[in-house]
């Protein structure tokens, strides 16, 4: 009968720099990193939301969420019609009462209106077009970690 042996060497060296990695993943570089890229979306989204009163566009702010064993970076919108904005409605009629303000300033009057619903999107574009910059920031970021 032959036997087989194992003997694993390097074990606890490769827990430790594993455990290593894992609490700089969550350190300052890479929370820098995020802030950056978050940073970058809220640039492009403040420049593509459409502009009426400009409180839509003062509204889109940045936060990096720490969620158990990941970080994510969020941009958005507080705003109640910031969705409706972004990714539009079925055309509809709005009444006086939720449009009368805007018509007026607009010279529409003091009446309710039919409205497009049109989208208007400027946060998911403001991702898309800087998504490789923001790869390359966390990607290099993770790379300096993991190579200590």
């Amino acid at each position: 009968m032959s036997s087989v042996s194992i003997e694993v060497k390097g074990l606890r060296e490769t827990q430790a720099e594993t455990e290593r990695i894992v609490r700089e993943l969550h350190g300052d570089p890479y929370l820098n990193a995020m802030r950056r890229a978050t940073l970058l979306v809220q640039r492009g989204a403040k420049e593509r939301a459409p502009v009426d009163t400009g409180r839509l566009r003062a509204s889109i702010t940045p936060e990096i969420r720490a969620l158990g064993s990941h970080i994510e970076g969020v941009v958005g919108s507080n705003v109640k019609y910031a969705p409706f904005v972004e990714l539009g409605t079925k055309p509809h009629f709005v009444p006086q009462q939720y449009i009368g303000r805007w018509a007026r300033r607009h010279g529409l009057g003091d009446r309710g209106l039919f409205v497009s619903g049109r989208a208007q999107p400027f946060l998911e574009p403001a991702f898309e077009e800087n998504a490789e910059q923001i790869v390359r920031l966390l990607g290099d970021v993770v790379g300096r970690i993991v190579e200590g």
